[in-house]
């Protein structure tokens, strides 16, 4: 029998939030779950909820549930941890047939003046010593995260304290803040444009292409980019006709040798229609993807930092082969009746030479 421990962590940065709840030693949820035909619910009053879909384990599981006061630090400088903390123990078979779903609060009250959920809740998996962004989606009305489990394995990093055993997850959200360190050509970068295109392979035979572009230079768009220091957090949701798009991306700007490092990308693209709805989910890491530094005729200055920049095909390959270190992708359709189909990313077609990511930052609008 294998025995698997979760945290699971609602976290905020936000200034006001630096405090974290002391730990209790008592289980809030000392639960047996059994195969079944039916959906499980396992919950502790409003505050956490973990729903095992019809036919989603293949044998007994017993799962324990309570507070958690402490998570393992996050490597990213300038982000702050909430309140709101689980640890999770699972006993038992850990393969899940089916993703597991985990809800819990985040506070309301917590995002900032001006701004939404969308724009200031992100869902983050902690897992085998370092932070991931997660599959995750917002129930704002009722306050809620809903984080989707489809796998627990993984090694354990056996110096982290918090991390006991292999499989074990923490599970929140961050945000962004400012620690007033400027960088004054890097803070006058408010305007980017950027593209993710690859050609994934969705089963044995079948590769298909997929991705999305982003800006914030088109009159409809309200994409933020935010500076600390080098580093950077560009964000947006938006609206267009049946789909809804939201984004983000993180990183931070070598300028003494314009590189672009340690690139963090998630979004999710919802279509909703009259007899079925689509559901794309990307997230993808890069790392040292060199760049440029050009001044328009204006004396207006932009960053480009490309995984295409030859006319050599080959050579472009390389350089996207080379700087991309993970990526993965879930696309699920649901039709009238409520039927699921989901395709996942099985790896990437590296036949087509369009796999591409780039990101340009401007100073002033080119368009």
């Amino acid at each position: 029998m294998k025995k698997v421990l979760f945290i699971f962590a609602f976290l905020f940065i936000l200034a006001s939030c630096d405090e974290t709840n002391s730990p209790s030693s008592d289980y809030l949820i000392e639960k047996n779950v059994t195969p079944s035909l039916e959906e499980q619910v396992i919950e502790s009053g409003s505050d956490f909820k973990m729903i095992f879909p019809a036919n989603s384990i293949s044998s007994n599981l017993e799962v324990k549930v309570k507070k958690e006061g402490s998570v393992p630090a996050m490597s990213i400088p300038n982000l702050k941890a909430g309140k709101n903390f689980y640890r999770i123990k699972f006993s038992g078979d850990v393969d899940f047939l089916k993703p597991v779903n985990i809800i819990i609060n985040y506070d309301k009250s917590a995002i900032p003046a001006g701004k939404t959920a969308q724009e200031s809740v992100f869902g983050y998996i902690y897992s085998s010593g370092s932070w991931k962004l997660a599959d995750y989606q917002l129930d704002e009305p009722n306050g809620k995260i809903i984080i989707s489990i489809s796998s627990i394995n993984g090694k354990t990093d056996k110096d982290e304290p918090i991390l006991l055993d292999d499989g074990e997850m923490i599970l929140g959200s961050f945000t962004p803040t400012d620690t007033g360190n400027k960088d004054d050509l890097l803070n006058s970068m408010i305007y980017y444009e950027g593209d993710l295109s690859f050609s994934a392979v969705i089963n044995d035979n079948l590769s298909s292409p997929f991705g999305f572009s982003y800006d914030n230079l088109k009159s409809d768009t309200k994409g933020t980019i935010t500076w600390g220091g080098n580093k950077f957090v560009i964000q947006e949701n938006i609206t267009r006709g049946a789909y809804q798009k939201t984004y983000q991306i993180t990183g931070e700007v070598d300028t003494l040798n314009m590189i672009l490092k340690n690139v963090a990308i998630v979004c999710e693209i919802v279509g909703t229609f009259s007899d079925y709805s689509t559901r794309e989910f990307f997230t993808a890491t890069f790392d040292n993807i060199q760049g440029d530094k050009l001044e328009w005729f204006d004396k207006s200055i932009w960053l480009y930092f490309d995984t295409a920049p030859y006319d050599d095909e080959n050579k472009n390959k390389e350089i996207f082969k080379n700087s991309l270190k993970t990526i993965s992708f879930k696309y699920t359709n649901t039709d009238k009746d409520g039927k699921v189909t989901e395709q996942t990313l099985k790896g990437i077609d590296w036949s087509y030479f369009h796999n591409h990511f780039y990101l340009y930052l401007y100073q002033t609008k080119i368009r």
